[in-house]
């Protein structure tokens, strides 16, 4: 059973967590300041302005012990308890985008086929039918 009444899932591209997927997952709305939340926005590259809708990010983008304002109460009382940011928090854990890996010597299929396509092409230009 998740904490939420309605469904929520997480803002920030490439996370495919939702509160249906993973019930027991935290998830904090962005900061209702446009200043704060265009930050939000730059910093998990998502393209475009916000807009007044409500945006959440899952807690796997956060460190629990450094980001979290009530960390000890809501271990010690649970769900009930609200879990809170600091007021100064913004996300900054992003596994799920990869990022700093180098794409070096990964091949896309697309590419593949493309590559392979072309060599066809050139065998077929070339030998007489």
């Amino acid at each position: 059973m998740s904490f939420y009444k309605t469904r929520r899932w997480c803002y920030v591209l490439q996370c495919d967590s939702t509160s249906v997927r993973e019930p027991n997952k935290l998830f904090f709305p962005l900061p209702n300041d446009p200043k704060v939340k265009k930050l939000w926005f730059d910093v998990a590259h998502r393209a475009g302005e916000p807009t007044t809708s409500r945006y959440y990010c899952c807690e796997d983008h956060f460190e629990r012990e450094e980001d979290m304002d009530n960390l000890v109460k809501f271990m010690l009382y649970g769900a009930p308890t609200i879990l809170k940011l600091k007021p100064d928090s913004v996300l900054h854990k992003f596994a799920c985008q990869n990022r700093g890996q180098s794409s070096v010597g990964i091949t896309r299929s697309a590419c593949k086929k493309l590559t392979r396509k072309r060599l066809v092409d050139e065998i077929l230009a070339e030998s007489p039918i």
